[in-house]
């Protein structure tokens, strides 16, 4: 009988891992502490391209998941700005305003904010305010020097 259930419980274990299709992990949880963290060298190392063109990849995010609603987290955009990859809390973010003053923020020192689960707000220290909608799935970006 016993034979019988462990060579049950083996074929099954077989047909699961020759039917799994390959998945991606989502960014892992994890404690923030008073700035956006970076994501593991790891998860940087080996992000997943999705495609990638003449003058343009597209990705999917690896920032660790874990912001809290209301909370300013220290953070400094990516030296593209709004064109860059802005990679936090297991998402890229859509810019949905640009301030006309600034340009694209590139490379500002500021505050994250996350104001509900799909919206939130950079908060630069030169004092204009990134409205920044939650993007799903892997984005494309151009590439920038």
């Amino acid at each position: 009988m016993r034979r019988l259930v462990f060579g049950f419980g083996s074929l099954l274990l077989v047909c699961a891992c020759a039917n799994s299709t390959p998945t991606v992990s989502p960014p892992w949880a994890s404690p923030w502490g008073s700035s956006v963290p970076t994501a593991d060298p790891v998860a940087i190392a080996s992000q997943p391209i999705v495609a990638q063109a003449d003058g343009s990849i597209t990705l999917l995010p690896v920032s660790p998941r874990g912001a809290t609603t209301g909370v300013r987290y220290a953070y400094t955009t990516p030296h593209c700005g709004i064109l860059g990859a802005i990679d936090i809390d297991g998402s890229f973010w859509d810019a949905a305003n640009v301030p006309s003053d600034d340009g694209d923020i590139g490379g500002q020192a500021g505050t994250f904010e996350l104001e509900t689960a799909n919206v939130a707000t950079f908060h630069a220290t030169s004092g204009a305010v990134l409205e920044l909608i939650r993007h799903q799935g892997p984005k494309q970006f151009q590439l920038c020097e």
